[in-house]
């Protein structure tokens, strides 16, 4: 699989997409307070930023399903640069 988006720490420990703005101006970013394993962020990070790229600049929050079902708000900050992603 290519991407050309890469995710990168966090400053609070969790996941923070890199590139991912040139293609809808904003960037993902993922708490260290994710419920589910380190190990699957990752994989669901990629697939939220398809997911943006596909249906564009977030205005509003949204809820999506994550890859292994868990329910995941996609919410834009109040500058629209970020999108931070909360588990439901």
């Amino acid at each position: 699989m290519f991407s050309l988006a890469a995710l990168a720490p966090g400053p609070d420990g969790g996941f923070l997409s890199d590139g991912l703005s040139l293609f809808t101006d904003q960037e993902l970013s993922a708490d260290q307070d994710l419920e589910a394993e380190a190990a699957t962020w990752p994989k669901t990070m990629l697939r939220l930023a398809h997911w943006l790229v596909e249906h564009g600049r977030l205005t509003q929050p949204e809820v999506v399903s994550a890859p292994d079902g868990r329910k995941l708000r996609l919410e834009p900050s109040s500058d629209y640069l970020l999108v931070n992603v909360r588990e439901l």
